[in-house]
């Protein structure tokens, strides 16, 4: 009984070394390979879309938390406040929900806001932004949908 373990544990070893080494290829990896990469999320893709004002990646190699910030400071920036006293005081989360494409330029974007006024703004806001420097992921350039959660505090 030990002999015939330790055989059936050798043959594994050995039979997994062929697929590592490349003498024997699984269709299934080779299947995978040629498929077309649908749209990846922000936090899985290799290479985030990068900003032309992301230019030091030393800090963030993979360039999400530069995007992220850069995004968040120009909304922040270029939103319209006198909008804001239209609607009633409080706290409001959004979450602002794009989609880059394979070139960089930001086809769609949505916002989960129950108030219209921030969801016009918001698209007017991302509409002038520059286009973006390509997200990259396994074998190339890659859709990506970045979701950018922002808190509005609108008080008097």
């Amino acid at each position: 009984m030990k002999r015939f373990t330790f055989l059936f544990v050798f043959g594994l070893y050995f039979g997994g070394t062929f697929v590592v080494l490349g003498q024997k290829k699984d269709p299934v990896i080779e299947t995978i390979k040629k498929r077309p990469i649908k749209t990846v999320a922000f936090e899985l893709v290799h290479n985030a879309p990068q900003h032309p004002e992301c230019d030091d990646t030393s800090y963030d190699p993979q360039g999400r938390r530069c995007l992220t910030q850069t995004l968040v400071k120009k909304i922040s920036s270029e939103f319209n406040t006198r909008l804001l006293s239209e609607t009633e005081n409080g706290q409001r989360r959004i979450i602002i929900t794009m989609l880059i494409d394979e070139n960089g330029k930001i086809l769609f974007t949505n916002t989960n806001s129950k108030d219209s006024i921030f969801n016009k703004e918001i698209k007017r806001i991302i509409a002038t932004l520059p286009k973006l420097k390509a997200a990259t992921h396994m074998r190339g350039p890659a859709k990506v949908r970045l979701r950018l959660p922002m808190t509005f505090v609108v008080s008097d």
